[in-house]
């Protein structure tokens, strides 16, 4: 009557193993769309503004100098100004050439269809042991693809998964053991534990706090470069105005 008993309990330990499973990759989806959102904002946000806010650093940068020249307590604005100016540049010069690609409707639900797959596929947590640095670095290859709509990208890494021999979601036979199926259902624990609270943090951020708040992007866009445009031409006119003044 023991071995039934045994019997049971393992496999309850499969299903709450799979159940598990299944969440992890529920929430691995539900981060990597908050990421693919962020990331989709911050591009284009560079794209359409990148150039005008380093207008605007930059007018900024030399009203602060001139007020420095004059003013040895403003010297901190403008080593602020100056910062802000460098980072931005910086910033600029490494997104230069990001581009999130443009998807139908249609294109934009196969893309997460067959994200969400391939993830099953090639998630670490999910795989045997020898495989996990191989499904690391598809797993990073698959996210990146989808932060930038990559739909072509997705699909080769899913057909590639897809058509491997062995794959790499296979279980060993030692997962047949309990102590194997317990460290498993650990492991999950605790990564499960750790995207709800990357995911909580992410909800909490300021950015997405924003992001969550525009209820359409085309008009927030078109708003915030009519007053960067104002705000430029400000400081324009500003500066004209002192040089003048500086001249008499």
């Amino acid at each position: 009557m023991t071995k039934p008993d045994i019997n049971i309990t393992l496999d309850g330990l499969r299903t709450g193993i799979m159940l598990l499973e299944t969440e992890l990759s529920v929430l691995e989806n539900r981060r990597a769309d908050l990421h693919k959102t962020l990331n989709t904002f911050r591009v284009r946000y560079n794209s359409e503004l990148g150039m005008l806010l380093g207008e605007i650093l930059r007018l900024r940068l030399e009203q602060f100098r001139r007020l420095r020249d004059t003013n040895p307590d403003a010297g901190e604005k403008y080593r602020d100004a100056e910062t802000d100016f460098r980072k931005h540049k910086e910033a600029m010069h490494e997104v230069r050439d990001e581009v999130v690609q443009s998807l139908s409707r249609s294109r934009d639900r196969e893309l997460q269809q067959k994200f969400h797959k391939a993830s099953k596929l090639c998630h670490p947590d999910l795989v045997e042991e020898t495989h996990k640095v191989r499904a690391t670095e598809i797993f990073m290859d698959l996210n990146n693809a989808y932060y930038y709509n990559n739909l072509d990208r997705v699909s080769a890494i899913l057909e590639m998964l897809e058509q491997s021999k062995n794959g790499l979601t296979g279980k060993s036979e030692g997962l047949s053991t309990r102590e194997l199926l317990e460290m498993h259902e650990t492991r999950l624990r605790i990564d499960i534990a750790r995207l709800k609270e990357d995911i909580a943090g992410i909800r909490a951020s300021a950015p997405y706090r924003l992001i969550s708040e525009i209820e359409d992007w085309d008009i927030y866009f078109s708003d915030l470069r009519r007053k960067m445009e104002h705000e430029r031409d400000e400081l324009e006119e500003s500066l004209i105005k002192s040089e003048g003044e500086e001249d008499l």
